[in-house]
């Protein structure tokens, strides 16, 4: 099957375990959001969380997405266990793209929340 063709606006890259924890502590609608000072900020209806630039191994662009935190937790409750890093690619009313880097080679595509 070949990948999808999504221009995604923004990537980061971080350690499974540390996405999946602070994902873990939010509820409901789930925000991306890229920010400016490197980094990543992680927004639900209940709270949010960041990954900040010693959590992070790399990032670039801006974008701001909302996903399911159901769907997203289920996908990283598994992946976190094969998997120590991760790529997420993502962009406003897009598909989000997670690719497990180490020591297994994963891609798993995340439909946009919409209400």
């Amino acid at each position: 099957m070949p990948p999808l063709k999504v221009d995604f606006a923004a990537s980061f890259t971080a350690p499974a375990n540390e996405i999946y924890r602070i994902m873990s502590s939010l509820a409901d609608e789930y925000t991306i959001k890229i920010s400016v000072d490197d980094s990543v900020w992680f927004k639900g209806r209940n709270g949010e969380g960041v990954l900040d630039s010693q959590g992070l191994l790399d990032k670039s662009g801006r974008a701001e997405g909302s996903y399911s935190i159901s769907y997203l937790l289920d996908v990283f409750k598994h992946i976190r266990n094969v998997a120590r890093i991760v790529k997420v690619e993502f962009a406003e009313n897009k598909p989000m793209r997670i690719t497990a880097m180490e020591p297994v080679n994963v891609t798993v595509y995340i439909a946009p929340y919409v209400e």
